[in-house]
């Protein structure tokens, strides 16, 4: 094989290469002319890059449409050297300003009723203490050094069992509503916590950790 032969794949090579890459570069060439096309049918040049839209409406009297006025070329939106308005009166029709709403506060049809046991902290130490659903009459049930937490009240709303730590373990203890009368419940059990009394008044649910372990209990 002569050299022009072997001469004549490369050269032919040569050419495609060439042919795609002006192909390449025409059709970069339209997609830039139809993309400046185009960008001049939706955003002509010179307009504004930013478009404030005001919507004015006009405040009708009870019974009356209100209607929008419309924006006219003269009515153009703020600019730097009209500063936009903190606050705006609301006219009617005749152009004399609406009078200023008026609230009342609301009114309770019936204060809330019953008692409120809960956990206060008294100099350091959680107590029990209640109040009246209305927030009133505030009063510490529970007195000394131990720490006293989960109230519940009975249904009956006439006893509270809480938990109380004494003796080493948190145990269950009764005592009446007005913090009288108190009783221990459950002994050695484990720490307790968590009473609830039973809708009929007659059984209590607490939680009991032993060994690692935490179970529900009834008595």
């Amino acid at each position: 094989m002569s050299n022009a032969e072997s001469s004549e794949p490369k050269r032919n090579l040569f050419l495609l290469a060439g042919l795609v890459g002006l192909i390449i570069v025409l059709l970069c060439s339209i997609c830039i002319a139809v993309g400046v096309a185009l960008r001049e049918n939706l955003a002509p040049r010179g307009a504004l890059t930013r478009t404030a839209l005001v919507i004015l409406f006009e405040t009708a009297q009870p019974g009356e449409s209100a209607t929008i006025a419309t924006m006219t070329p003269a009515q153009s939106a703020p600019t730097a050297t009209q500063p936009i308005p903190t606050t705006s009166p609301i006219l009617t029709p005749s152009g004399t300003p609406f009078p200023s709403p008026t609230f009342a506060p609301p009114i309770w049809v019936e204060p809330p009723q019953g008692v409120i046991v809960f956990t206060c902290a008294i100099d350091g130490v959680e107590q029990i203490c209640a109040m009246n659903a209305d927030g009133s009459n505030q009063k510490q049930l529970t007195q000394g050094s131990v720490a006293s937490f989960h109230p519940t009240i009975a249904p009956a709303g006439d006893k509270i069992v809480f938990v109380s730590y004494r003796d080493g373990n948190y145990n269950l203890f009764e005592m009446n509503l007005d913090g009288s009368g108190m009783q221990q419940l459950t002994d050695k059990m484990g720490n307790l916590s968590a009473p609830e009394i039973s809708p009929n008044n007659n059984r209590i649910v607490f939680s009991v950790s032993s060994a690692n372990r935490d179970e529900l209990w009834l008595m």
